[in-house]
């Protein structure tokens, strides 16, 4: 037996046409939207139970029906329908055949990153930092389901609570039900919090360590601290990418740090603002502009802070800095 439309009404293929009726009537009744948030997946809904007691309320087409597993062709299937039925993985319904299943595959959460600007004083010393990160977590008001507390949702009749429906003669198995959205239950009234979505915006705190040195464009990953993964998918990660502040003044090369100064007339030194202190720069002689490299003022080397690259000065002449 290849019936699957039948799921829908919550009777067995068999049902006498007094059982079919009342659960007709019963079901309309149930998720009327006077009774049930006016929604896409609720108008669907109606739609799969309309759709389900036109074939069966018909002995011809409920035949054909049990028979083959299609949907006969005289019934209507209304355009969202269709689209509603290929996202849970249904492709050629729209010939009236069910087949070509996908199984609904776990979704990973997305990666929350965050650029990360450090000071060069920051990068000669190391730094810690607290962040406030936004990001979706579980409503507390539901508990992640997504439903009022009263009424109370109840066990999806067609998968019966399992969230994924399979049927014979098909091969695949597992399907997102397309009655609950794979949730397994079947909510009436949604929460006021989350308004039915399960997750709530939120800032969480996080503690981040910069040690001396830290590369230019080092992720620091904090795992599982991303958003929410889907459908059972596990969570994305937290990443911390660091880079120079571009505000410093300083540009840097691995370890090296990379400065342009100007020379005022015929002056012979240049200071230099280092977080250290200032540092005093003799201009070379021969035409008095060039590159000055200071050994040892540069940034500790990642993981061996006793080791330091060197400060670079390129040096320009007044006249074309103003140029």
């Amino acid at each position: 037996m290849a019936s699957w439309l039948h799921l829908f009404l919550g009777v067995k293929p068999e049902a006498e046409p007094e059982i079919l009726r009342a659960a007709y009537a019963r079901l309309l009744k149930r998720f009327h939207p006077d009774l049930c948030p006016n929604t896409d997946i609720n108008r669907t809904r109606l739609e799969l139970i309309r759709m389900a007691y036109a074939v069966f309320s018909d002995p011809k087409l409920r035949k054909a029906h049990l028979k083959t597993g299609e949907i006969p062709p005289s019934i209507d299937v209304p355009l969202g329908l269709q689209n509603s039925m290929k996202e849970v993985g249904i492709r050629s319904l729209a010939k009236g055949f069910l087949n070509n299943f996908q199984k609904s595959r776990p979704r990973r959460g997305k990666d929350l990153v965050r650029t990360v600007h450090l000071s060069v004083r920051e990068l000669l010393n190391g730094t810690t930092r607290i962040f406030d990160i936004e990001r979706q977590e579980q409503c507390s008001g539901c508990l992640g389901s997504g439903s009022a507390e009263s009424p109370a949702p109840f066990q999806c009749h067609v998968c019966e609570g399992q969230g994924t429906i399979g049927w014979r003669r098909v091969r695949a198995v597992g399907i997102k039900c397309p009655f609950c959205e794979g949730l397994g239950i079947v909510i009436t009234k949604y929460c006021n919090n989350c308004k039915g979505q399960g997750l709530l915006k939120n800032q969480t705190p996080f503690r981040v360590t910069f040690p001396p040195g830290t590369p230019e464009g080092h992720r620091t990953v904090v795992q599982g601290e991303g958003e929410r993964g889907k459908e059972g998918g596990r969570h994305g990660d937290l990443v911390f990418v660091a880079r120079i502040d571009p505000e410093s003044g300083f540009q840097r090369a691995g370890e090296d740090l990379l400065v342009n100064a100007s020379l005022d007339g015929h002056s012979t030194k240049i200071s230099i603002a280092h977080p250290e202190g200032p540092v005093e720069v003799t201009v070379p002689n021969e035409g008095n502009v060039g590159m000055v490299v200071v050994k040892g003022y540069g940034l500790p080397e990642f993981g061996n802070p006793e080791e330091r690259g060197d400060m670079r000065v390129q040096i320009h002449s007044q006249s074309s800095m103003e140029g």
